[in-house]
């Protein structure tokens, strides 16, 4: 199944960083080029592209030039295909069922948990409800419902179910999770700031964009602590694949705080009279409050400690 040379540790470093420098690089030249290209252009496909600023605009070149970057690694990584995905443990067969069941409970459990975070912003005044009817919130939820499974399914598959555990054949599974989940929370909130592109030319304008994305995450005083939940949500996620050997009870869970998230900010505001205390938070999905720490870091211990000792340091 695995041809090719596994790579070693060094030798996957230097390609994690040489890969993701050149990603972000070539993200800050492609966004600089289209900016100065676009602006002023007054058509549809400017306003498309720039209409959230810049930065985003940046964030999206980056990703589209990370594709063939993680296609790349995908090889070198030596992952076997579908069948090393995380889907089933060999060489037991896939059980549509069980798989449903198992998403369906994780699903349920991480709506509870995120859901008991914010019913306390609502009790305390945090959030407020906006008017809404109640066909409106029932197509709007069943809407989310479908768009949060599939889209946790496919990101847990690849994020977890593929890099995740080939990454763990090289490093182990805890390095493995702790840079993961540690790299994905930082690159979530990175964006070079809209100022970045006033140089005079596209490289100063590049190197400007690089400048700004690398002391992003400093410039709004919430962001660390979302840095550090997003980074023990990837921490608990990981634990989750590490204790079950799939990616299905993740999946669930995901899916779950997601559907929070999102059902929240449909229905409700952060509200204007009252001021958040840094415990409780009052974004949607709650990561700006340390009452989200606590509930990530309990499933990331209970995951851990339940795993038995058998698993901890055989390969996934």
């Amino acid at each position: 199944m695995h041809s090719k040379k596994q790579l070693s540790s060094i030798e996957l470093t230097l390609t994690v960083v040489i890969g993701l420098s050149l990603v972000y690089f070539l993200g800050a030249l492609s966004s600089a080029l289209l900016f100065q290209w676009l602006e002023g252009s007054e058509t549809a496909l400017e306003a498309s592209l720039l209409r959230k600023g810049p930065g985003k605009l940046m964030r999206r070149c980056a990703t589209l030039w990370a594709i063939p970057f993680v296609i790349y690694l995908f090889r070198r990584l030596n992952w076997g295909g579908w069948s090393d995905a995380g889907f089933t443990i060999p060489p037991a067969p896939f059980d549509r069922k069980k798989t449903a069941h198992t998403v369906g409970r994780s699903f349920v459990l991480g709506m509870l948990s995120l859901g008991a975070a914010v019913t306390v912003m609502f009790l305390l005044g945090t959030r407020e409800f906006v008017e809404f009817t109640k066909a409106a919130v029932l197509l709007h939820a069943l809407r989310v419902t479908f768009q949060c499974i599939a889209v946790s399914i496919l990101e847990e598959t690849l994020a977890r179910g593929i890099l995740f555990r080939t990454v763990s054949r090289i490093w182990g599974c805890w390095p493995a999770a702790i840079f993961l989940s540690l790299l994905t929370g930082v690159m979530h909130f990175m964006e070079p700031a809209a100022s970045a592109y006033q140089g005079e030319s596209v490289m100063q304008d590049t190197l400007n964009s690089l400048g700004s994305l690398l002391t992003s995450i400093g410039r709004t005083p919430e962001l660390p602590l979302r840095v550090v939940n997003l980074t023990l949500m990837g921490l608990a996620l990981s634990a989750a694949v590490i204790r079950t050997r799939t990616i299905w009870v993740a999946a669930g869970l995901h899916a779950g705080w997601v559907w929070i998230k999102l059902m929240n900010g449909f229905s409700s505001n952060t509200s204007k009279t009252v001021e958040a205390p840094l415990w409780l938070g009052n974004r949607s999905d709650a990561t700006d409050g340390l009452l989200c720490s606590v509930m990530l870091i309990s499933f990331l211990l209970i995951f851990a400690i339940t795993t038995p000792k058998a698993l901890r340091s055989k390969s996934l």
